[in-house]
């Protein structure tokens, strides 16, 4: 009795520590905007050749300097280098706060703005108007006209932007905050940026993301051929498919729906012998039963997962 006692509670130990394994495929992590960490600039076109790499302010406005309008931006950038290229974006929140010590204009006026991403390299420390990097509007997040002088902008939600920023590396170099409207004075915009004294009150960004793709989880040989049940199962909407190779093998892994008819080819190539781990996100799939193959010269399996949304 008591051995299977013990036996039961290793199991469920087992799954346990399996289960949280396969979830460390999920991970959050916590960018502070610094100088080791990324970089900002602010730029006017009052002071077209000036270099403001290192300033309080993350600022756009429209104002006058000596009785002429002039249109000031920001540039910011966080380091994503700890986000591995085949990451899938959960979720991905920016929070900005209010500039206690500005040296513009704190929130003022009709001041509603856009962050959009930069798609051309720029240094902090030589960037001027002239020189400013290029940007696109392709999902450009808006931020609405403030209701007081010192808001804060938490949680903003910028998915799109980072997963753009991921999957498009060659062409994503941080953002550049601007106001919507450009002309006539006055409106302001103005969060603490980079450089700001207090830590806590410079930009913040929280991202979630998954690794999707084929995921090496042990170099170790397997002694044979071996899909496992997906996990989690039932699942919503993303699921892990381990599965090990005893041999060097060219593997195709695909998802079918009830009827038969393939959605999806998860895994195509050839891979060296080891345990892996692939997901399958069902984002765009409705509810309902699902089945996925794996297929090498020696080996076909197939299993049954539900989608449960």
């Amino acid at each position: 009795m008591k051995n299977k006692i013990y036996l039961i509670i290793l199991i469920i130990v087992l799954v346990i520590l399996n289960s949280k394994f396969l979830y460390s495929q999920q991970q959050t992590i916590t960018i502070r905007l610094s100088q080791q960490t990324g970089q900002d600039a602010f730029i006017g076109d009052n002071y077209p050749t000036t270099n403001w790499g290192y300033h309080p302010d993350l600022v756009a406005l429209r104002w006058t300097s000596n009785f002429n309008p002039l249109v000031s931006r920001s540039l910011f950038q966080f380091y994503l280098n700890n986000i591995p290229s085949n990451a899938e974006i959960l979720d991905a929140r920016l929070s900005l706060y209010a500039n206690l010590f500005p040296v513009n204009s704190n929130h003022y006026g009709t001041n509603s703005a856009f962050l959009r991403r930069v798609t051309s390299t720029w240094i902090d420390t030589i960037v001027t108007w002239p020189s400013q990097p290029s940007y696109t509007t392709i999902n450009q997040v808006y931020l609405p006209q403030s209701n007081f002088a010192l808001q804060d902008y938490l949680n903003i939600d910028v998915k799109n932007l980072i997963q753009d920023m991921i999957q498009f590396p060659n062409q994503s170099f941080g953002f550049i905050l601007m106001l919507n409207d450009e002309y006539p004075p006055f409106a302001s915009m103005n969060f603490a940026s980079g450089d700001c004294f207090n830590p806590n009150y410079r930009p913040k960004l929280d991202i979630t993301f998954n690794l999707v793709g084929i995921n090496a989880i042990s170099n170790e040989i397997p002694s044979k051929y071996k899909m496992y049940q997906n996990y989690p199962n039932p699942f919503n909407p993303v699921t892990n498919i381990k599965f090990d190779l005893p041999q060097s093998s060219f593997i195709k892994i695909s998802v079918f729906d009830i009827l038969g008819r393939e959605l999806e080819t998860l895994v195509d190539e050839n891979l060296s012998a080891g345990t892996y781990n692939v997901i399958w996100d069902a984002n765009n799939y409705a509810s309902g039963e699902y089945f996925y193959r794996i297929i090498t010269s020696d080996f076909v399996e197939t299993k049954r997962m539900s989608l449960t949304k």
